[in-house]
């Protein structure tokens, strides 16, 4: 029983993510609202870049992507706390010229 919830877990986890590239350990920045509900934050570091979108300055969350609150919660939370975060950015989708947030993990 032990070994099948590992297992699923480690399944469950890596389908999650899957189309995703780990940005790890990151401190927020800046945090940035759009009047039209997008958000696009920075971090302290480099910033990666996996769908080759024409600017990784910044990552950003578009506002018709369900869950942009939730997202907002967590980065602002981290940032209050002075807490590091893990962002999974999309390797296939740019929003306005910048890598897409798919996940956060506050940690």
């Amino acid at each position: 029983m032990k070994y099948s919830s590992f297992v699923f877990f480690a399944i469950f986890s890596f389908s999650a993510v899957s189309g995703t590239n780990l940005d790890e350990d990151k401190k927020v920045k800046l945090i940035q609202t759009y009047a039209n509900g997008t958000i696009g934050i920075t971090t302290e570091g480099m910033m990666i870049n996996p769908a080759k979108c024409s600017s990784a300055l910044k990552y950003v969350l578009d506002a018709s992507e369900g869950g942009v609150s939730n997202v907002l919660s967590v980065l602002l939370s981290a940032k209050v706390a002075d807490r590091p975060v893990d962002l999974y950015i999309d390797n296939d989708s740019c929003a306005s010229g910048y890598p897409v947030i798919s996940s956060v993990v506050m940690k």
